[in-house]
Parts: structure tokens; sequence; C-alpha cells
């Protein structure tokens, strides 16, 4: 025989509020969308780091407006981190779960207008 549950009752004051209505929540959300820089490990917002992903076959370029489909590595805005991560080749294969990856031309050509 199943056993039947009462019907749920609408909230009404003094009920709990449900977790997903609370501050904490919404701090929990804006954590998710910290990143960490593969050049220096530094952690920051999404928003602030330059996203890297695959433009081609094998080949890893700056996605600003963060349209290109699959995974994304970000990097510090500097041009010390973008250095350091371009001498790291493994680092970002094995963070995009690649084989090898090639540095696209923009990505080289991003030094002087990258440094904010």
């Amino acid at each position: 025989m199943m056993k039947r549950f009462p019907p749920r009752k609408s909230r009404q004051p003094g009920m709990r509020v449900p977790a997903s209505e609370t501050p904490a929540a919404s701090q929990r959300r804006q954590e998710k969308q910290l990143r960490t820089c593969l050049g220096c490990g530094a952690k920051d917002r999404q928003e602030h780091l330059l996203p890297l992903a695959f433009t081609g076959p094998g080949r890893v370029g700056p996605d600003v407006e963060r349209r290109l489909p699959g995974r994304h590595v970000y990097c510090c805005r500097t041009e010390v981190c973008l250095k350091r991560l371009m001498k790291n080749r493994k680092r970002v294969a094995r963070a995009l779960r690649a084989e090898a990856v090639e540095f696209d031309e923009g990505l080289q050509s991003l030094f002087g207008s990258v440094v904010a």
C-alpha cells in the first residue's frame, strides 16, 4: 500500500524561508563565477579575466565576447600573466583537456592592448 502524504501548505508568515531565497544563496551564486588565472593562479571574478578558448583545431585564442563554444581557460589581463601562460603550453592543454595547443596570432597581438 502506498503512503499518502498530506498536501503541501503554501508559505505563511512564520514559516521557514527556502534556502534559495536567503542572502547567502545570492552570495554563493557570485562565488560560482570565480575563475583561476592560469598564469599566476590568482582567483578573480569571471568578467575581470581574459577568457581563452579553441578558435580552430588545436589553436587557442582570446574569446573576449565569450561566444565560442566549449571549455575556456582564464588569464589576468596583464602582460606578465599572458607571457607565463604562453610559456606553459602543457598547463593550457591540460586545462582545455586537449593533446597539444598552439596560440593564435590574435593572442600575441593583445600584449599591448590587454594591459589594464
